[in-house]
C-alpha cells in the first residue's frame, strides 16, 4: 500500500505563523498559537495499521501523513496509542519551529475518539494485558504534563484526520475536505 505525506516545510509553517488565527497565511503577524493534532487509526487485526495524523496551526494545516504502523498492533487501543507517539513526536518538532519563528508560546492539543487509548494515555493504567502498549502511553503521558499538551475526546464523525484512514462516501469526503479548508 501506498503511503502518502504532505511534507512539513518550514514554508507552511511560516505561513500559519504570518497568518490570523483560523485562516491561512496573509503576512500579518497575530500572536496566540494553537495547535491541534489529531490522529486516527484503522486498525487491523493480524497485520500493520493504517493511521492518519493531521495538525493545525490556528485551522491551518501544516502537515498531514497517512502511513502504515512499523509494527503490529494487538488491539485499536494499541494501535491508537502508536498513533499519538507519531503525532507527539511530529507536533513537539512542529511547534519547536513556530516558537522559534515566532518568539511567541505554542499551545498543543491531541484529539481523539477512542476513549480507551485516552484514558491509556492520561492515568496510568497497566495490568498484564496492556503491558505491551503501556511503556509508549506513559512515553506521551510524560510529555503531556511536561509540556503542558492537552488531551480532548472528539466525536468520530468530527475527526479531521478520519478520512486518511478509511474509504468515505461523497458526502462525507466533502464535509472533511471543507474542515480542512
Amino acid at each position: 500500500a501506498a503511503t502518502w505525506h504532505y511534507k512539513i516545510t518550514v514554508e507552511a509553517v511560516r505561513d500559519a505563523v504570518a497568518g490570523e488565527p483560523n485562516s491561512p497565511g496573509n503576512g500579518v503577524f497575530q500572536p496566540g498559537w494553537d495547535m491541534m493534532i489529531a490522529t486516527d487509526t484503522s486498525h487491523i487485526p493480524g497485520g500493520k495499521t493504517e493511521q492518519g495524523v493531521v495538525i493545525l496551526i490556528n485551522g491551518v494545516p501544516v502537515h498531514w501523513a497517512a502511513t502504515r504502523h512499523s509494527m503490529t498492533a494487538l488491539s485499536s487501543c494499541e494501535s491508537d496509542v502508536i498513533a499519538h507517539v507519531t503525532g507527539t513526536t511530529l507536533g513537539l518538532a512542529i511547534r519547536a519551529m513556530i516558537e522559534e519563528l515566532s518568539l511567541e508560546k505554542c499551545a498543543m492539543k491531541m484529539t481523539r475518539y477512542n476513549m480507551a487509548a485516552i484514558i491509556t494515555i492520561t492515568n496510568e493504567v497497566t495490568s498484564w494485558g496492556t503491558r505491551h502498549y503501556a511503556q509508549r502511553a506513559s512515553w506521551i503521558r510524560e510529555r503531556c504534563r511536561r509540556e503542558g499538551i492537552q488531551v480532548a475526546h472528539t466525536v468520530g464523525t468530527e475527526l479531521i484526520s478520519d478520512p486518511l484512514t478509511k474509504m468515505l462516501d461523497r458526502v462525507k469526503l466533502s464535509l472533511a475536505r471543507d474542515r480542512l479548508e
